[in-house]
């Protein structure tokens, strides 16, 4: 499967993302760090705008002890319907995930590994005592806490060379007191539930900043009248986009062309993509004449991480207040 992420994505007055806690949508912040994994279960996203960035997710692995199927089946859906429903991703056909050309080429795929998924339950096994026992048995029932752990590396690799440029491991625990599946291998455990949702939201939510945060680079190849021709295919770009233009080294101008003024390193304007062609680009200057614009400057995109909105700090959900009776008093 592949997906899209769209890095002008939020609006001004929307943040990234939300923890949701009885209701309530609480803003988050840049870093989730100190974030207890109880807030991260359910995760709210902000709108988002902009043409979306094409990314492919692969199979989900398990470096786990045991059966790896069902943690990479599970991690691998709850990522594709978290990347989904942060509006800053779309599915698409797996075939255009290794494709150079077309409008849904991928920019990066998306690699994530199982590294812990596991819950506790302390029973000991068959050579458990029988306190043990007994507190399994309490647990499996949902008097006793279950306490489940799920931890998982995600990467950025570029399609084609493969290479890593990005990698983050995240981890989240839940405790909850909730029957668990008792001898049915297929019902989820509850406790590992929550735990793997609060993990995937660590990592999307990482993603979704670090994508951001990557510019797109390159060169002017061609100037032709009007036209701007640029060494960025769809993979990289998509029509409507818009580019800084920043001069290059200037030398005597050809004939035809006007002197330029421009200094080496400087924006002089902001190209808008046009055409979209198999392994090129074709733009128009904004802001600049064509006459200005010289075969080597340098484009660079707009800065997509100014649209990301987060909260100046993390503000947990006041405690619940007491009842009290007018009678009795203050609830206990």
């Amino acid at each position: 499967m592949a997906l899209l992420l769209a890095p002008g994505a939020g609006f001004a007055a929307d943040y990234v993302a939300y923890a949701v806690v009885d209701g309530h949508r609480i803003p988050l912040p840049r870093t989730l760090a100190g974030i207890s994994d109880r807030y991260l279960d359910k995760v709210a996203w902000g709108r988002a705008s902009g043409r979306p960035v094409a990314v492919s997710l692969d199979p989900v692995t398990a470096a786990v002890s045991g059966d790896a199927a069902a943690p990479s089946e599970t991690i691998g859906r709850l990522l594709d319907h978290t990347l989904a429903e942060t509006g800053r991703f779309r599915v698409v056909a797996p075939k255009l995930a290794g494709t150079q050309g077309g409008h849904d080429a991928v920019r990066y795929r998306v690699r994530a590994t199982v590294l812990d998924y596991r819950a506790e339950v302390g029973d000991g096994g068959d050579t458990g005592s029988l306190e043990q026992k007994v507190r399994g048995l309490l647990t499996r029932l949902g008097v006793v806490a279950r306490h489940a752990r799920v931890a998982l590396k995600l990467e950025l690799l570029d399609p084609v060379s493969g290479s890593a440029l990005y990698e983050r491991k995240v981890g989240a625990e839940a405790r909850l007191r909730a029957p668990g599946p008792e001898g049915d291998a297929t019902q989820p455990d509850p406790a590992l539930r929550q735990a793997a949702r609060a993990a995937v939201n660590r990592g999307v939510f990482a993603l979704v900043k670090e994508v951001a945060n990557r510019a797109v680079k390159g060169h002017v190849v061609l100037v032709k009248g009007s036209s701007v021709y640029l060494d960025l295919g769809p993979r990289l770009v998509g029509v409507g986009d818009r580019l800084r233009l920043i001069a290059g080294k200037r030398g005597a101008p050809a004939p035809g062309k006007a002197h330029s003024k421009s200094v080496h390193g400087q924006q002089i304007g902001v190209l808008e993509i046009r055409q979209v062609r198999g392994h090129y680009s074709v733009a128009r200057p904004v802001g600049v004449s064509p006459l200005q614009v010289r075969r080597d400057d340098r484009v660079i995109s707009l800065d997509p991480a100014a649209h990301l909105h987060f909260a100046p700090r993390w503000q947990p959900p006041a405690p619940p207040k007491k009842h009290t009776d007018p009678v009795l008093g203050p609830a206990p």
